[in-house]
């Protein structure tokens, strides 16, 4: 009966070890996962921050021409694809918004 007990602990024993081995693994991949999922977050809400910012500034009627333009082009550069045809007239018609917002969401 003794031996039975030590068979079952020397073979449970190793087995449990690598549990727990596996366990820290897993934790060690979460906390990379969650760390990657903060920095994402971090940059859309950053990325869409100067959107609004530089939205804000070209639709600024009180603002001079020139940085109105300015903010167009740092818009346009942001995303070529989803906003490189910002204008005044995309401003004006609501356009611009329309774009951003659809960029915002596809991030």
């Amino acid at each position: 009966m003794m031996q039975n007990w030590l068979l079952v602990l020397l073979l449970g024993v190793p087995i449990l070890i690598n549990f727990i081995k596996k366990l820290n693994e897993l934790k060690g991949a979460q906390k990379t996962l969650k760390d990657i999922s903060d920095k994402v977050t971090e940059s859309i809400s950053s990325e869409k921050g100067m959107l609004e910012g530089y939205l804000s500034i070209a639709k600024n009627e009180n603002v001079s021409k020139e940085e109105r333009l300015r903010a167009i082009k740092e818009l346009n550069k942001i995303s070529p694809e989803y906003l490189g045809n910002i204008d005044e007239e995309a401003l004006r018609t609501g356009k611009a918004t329309a774009a951003i917002n659809a960029y915002v969401d596809s991030l």
